[in-house]
């Protein structure tokens, strides 16, 4: 297993930068160092100097060997968690520059760009707002991969996320960006020493625990910004209040 994550690894090599250049998006392997950089400084604290050496990235070994196969495993996963949430993050730059030049519906295939299209098609207000007062919109929460992550390490995962956001602040002076990376190397090290799935079946209290968080927390945010997406292309601002409540009886 390990020669396989490798072998995939080696495709991001930092010594080749072209696939990121290519990418245009300078800040991304800027991010991913950092992250992996964090994450190796963490691996020599805890005296694991040698597998610190063969992270992909930033290490300078391409030989695992005495190193236990288990272990280089857990370390390629969180390096692979890490790519993952720079990546999140340069795609939510990437949106965030469309919306700034194009508007909304700069983003293509989401609800602003077919709104516009609609309108652009001869279709006024009354006749959208026809129609869509007769869609019916029922959340289904499925099974995720990420299900089987513990809630601990997906924590630790939305406050790396964070620091990395707020270490990018050039306001931040040297110093208050040395505790941000000490913080993320605290946060990697808790990653490290926590185990990444649950190994026993999740209770149906805990079932129901986190169906609650998404209609808390994450259903009405959703609903919130598609009201402002609404708004923002001139639809009338009652309208979604005025379906959410006929929806909800």
């Amino acid at each position: 297993m390990a020669w396989k994550l490798l072998r995939v690894a080696s495709a991001y090599d930092r010594t080749d930068p072209a696939p990121l250049a290519r990418r245009r998006i300078p800040f991304f392997e800027e991010e991913l160092n950092l992250l992996m950089e964090s994450f190796a400084a963490g691996l020599r604290r805890m005296g694991e100097s040698q597998l610190a050496d063969c992270l992909p990235w930033v290490g300078t070994k391409r030989n695992s060997d005495g190193i236990p196969i288990r272990t280089v495993e857990q370390a390629y996963s969180i390096a692979f968690q890490l790519l993952n949430i720079v990546e999140e993050r340069a795609a939510a730059r990437v949106r965030r520059s469309r919306e700034k030049l194009g508007r909304p519906k700069a983003e293509k295939r989401l609800w602003a760009d077919n709104l516009a299209a609609m309108r652009a098609q001869g279709l006024n207000e009354d006749q959208l707002l026809e129609v869509l007062r007769e869609v019916e919109v029922e959340p289904v929460l499925t099974a995720h991969p990420t299900e089987a992550k513990r809630a601990t390490v997906r924590e630790l995962h939305r406050e790396i996320y964070t620091l990395i956001h707020r270490h990018e602040n050039s306001d931040y002076t040297p110093r208050e960006r040395k505790r941000l990376r000490d913080q993320i190397e605290a946060r990697l090290e808790n990653l490290w020493r926590t185990g990444e799935i649950h190994v026993t079946r999740p209770t149906i209290n805990a079932e129901l625990d986190n169906a609650l968080h998404y209609l808390r927390d994450i259903v009405p945010e959703s609903v919130s910004a598609r009201m402002c997406i609404c708004a923002r292309l001139g639809l009338r601002p009652d309208w979604t209040r005025s379906c959410w409540r006929k929806q909800a009886r």
